[in-house]
């Protein structure tokens, strides 16, 4: 039985929140008592939202738990191009895409995404990377989000390989170097 795709919003405790709102510097919700760190905070991602706080998207819980443990609100797909509805033609052929449920509620005006997808070192599974990318960034543009892909050295292939070998500081140089994307589709003809 094949699973939909979904976008993985992962829970938080009050001492990450309280590490997020530190980095971006936006105040914890006046009625947030934080006696408790290691509890759960169900508001976090509501907050989030409220905010327009930058969000990271990447491939998988555990990357999007690594980033989000150093203060980065992260969601996690479950695939590459787990993050689309594509829609296709009589003959099955991707037409376009359409962003899956669960990712509309980061899809607003003026919300900062940063896509960190895998990096590898074969070309063939590079340019379904930059592919996706590149589809993901149209449609967020589309919903007038400000999209931008974090490079990194294809020596660390994930977002937590990039976090575990190089620390919070290889993944905020990776964020203060993003890319702005603009949605076109990439030439892969030079």
């Amino acid at each position: 039985r094949q699973v939909k795709p979904q976008a993985i919003y992962p829970a938080v405790t009050y001492r990450i929140w309280q590490m997020v709102s530190g980095r971006f510097n936006v105040p914890l919700p006046p009625d947030v008592t934080l006696d408790d760190l290691s509890a759960s905070a169900p508001e976090f991602w509501l907050w989030v939202f409220e905010h327009n706080l930058p969000t990271i998207v990447t491939e998988g819980a555990k990357k999007a738990l690594s980033a989000i443990s150093q203060g980065f609100p992260a969601i996690g797909l479950t695939g590459l191009w787990n993050w689309t509805d594509s829609i296709k033609d009589e003959n099955g052929k991707t037409k376009s895409h359409r962003l899956i449920d669960t990712l509309h509620p980061i899809a607003t005006p003026e919300r900062v995404i940063n896509i960190g997808l895998d990096r590898d070192k074969k070309a063939a599974t590079n340019r379904a990377v930059i592919q996706s990318r590149s589809a993901l960034a149209k449609c967020l543009i589309e919903a007038e989000c400000q999209p931008f892909s974090i490079p990194w050295d294809a020596d660390y292939k994930g977002l937590d390989d990039l976090i575990a070998k190089g620390g919070v500081e290889a993944l905020e140089r990776a964020i203060a170097n993003r890319e702005r994307l603009t949605g076109e589709p990439p030439n892969f003809k030079h």
